[in-house]
């Protein structure tokens, strides 16, 4: 059978299976403008790894497997940190504030993983500049632009939008 038949017979029947299920996957699925396009787009970029890819499904797929999810699923019966808990221990703190290990928990608020959230950040950062120094056309200093309200003569936001810095590089 042609490959592209075949993908269309599987793509008919995962629309027709998401109809029967309720879960916070087939939700996440069926909804509307949730950009599932960029999302395939990435998980077949190779240059990405394996699990980093499958982390970010997992996580916008509210399947990643942290201690809520995990007490959801019957697995754990706590939804503590343990991070957090052996943090709050050692700095012998009496009273640590609730700590629901949660997606958000760990991407925003852990502060053991304050370190490692800083280093991707910084790492957002630098890639963020590398694109921008690539597709300069109009920059005559490394950073032409500022976050001040006057506009600047040489180079605005429109055509900082120009230089494809949301498309591809």
């Amino acid at each position: 059978m042609n490959p592209t038949v075949k993908k269309r017979i599987d793509f008919q029947v995962s629309q027709q299976q998401l109809k029967i299920h309720k879960g916070s996957t087939a939700n996440f699925l069926t909804r509307e403008d949730s950009s599932r396009d960029l999302l395939g787009k990435f998980h077949k970029d190779r240059s990405v790894w394996i699990q980093a890819r499958r982390r970010v499904l997992q996580c916008l797929s509210y399947q990643f497997p942290c201690a809520l999810q995990l007490k959801q699923w019957g697995i754990l019966n706590d939804v503590k940190c343990r991070l957090c808990a052996k943090y709050y221990q050692e700095k012998n703190i009496r009273d640590p504030p609730d700590t629901v290990e949660s997606v958000g928990h760990i991407q925003c608020y852990c502060p053991v993983l304050q370190l490692p959230r800083i280093a991707i950040h910084h790492g957002i950062w630098r890639e963020l500049m590398f694109s921008i120094r690539k597709t300069k056309r109009c920059f005559g200093t490394p950073l032409a632009f500022s976050l001040s309200p006057q506009p600047r003569s040489s180079c605005g936001m429109g055509s900082i939008q120009d230089f494809g810095i949301h498309g591809t590089a």
